[in-house]
């Protein structure tokens, strides 16, 4: 049997409290958000399966909204995994990125900074 999830698989020009689908579960799994607000406070983890398009952050720049993960750091504790989760046009409001050191160039270029 199927675990109930206690949240939605889409959400669609809404505001998204993120925290509170993180409520029961740290990692949220399947999600679309499409042209939502995203609001925080929240540090997000993107594992596999994560998309980030089109999207907007009320930072200034990168560095005030990236936590590096370092090479030898396997565990977070605190923060909201995403994974197999698509974020289209959507807007970041007090949100930050939690990112392995290996992938913050990535991310930073996704960003745009």
């Amino acid at each position: 049997m199927e675990r109930q999830r206690p949240y939605a698989s889409e959400y669609r020009d809404q505001v998204v409290e993120i925290s509170r689908l993180a409520v029961n579960e740290s990692v949220l799994e399947g999600i679309t958000f499409a042209n939502c607000t995203i609001v925080g406070p929240a540090v997000l983890v993107p594992l596999e399966g994560v998309s980030i398009v089109g999207g907007t952050w009320d930072a200034p720049n990168w560095e005030a909204l990236s936590w590096i993960i370092p090479r030898n750091r396997d565990t977070v504790i605190g923060a909201i995994g995403v994974k197999d989760c698509t974020f289209s046009a959507c807007r970041f409001q007090n949100v930050g990125l939690a990112v392995p050191e290996d992938e913050e160039e990535r991310f930073r270029e996704g960003f745009g900074g």
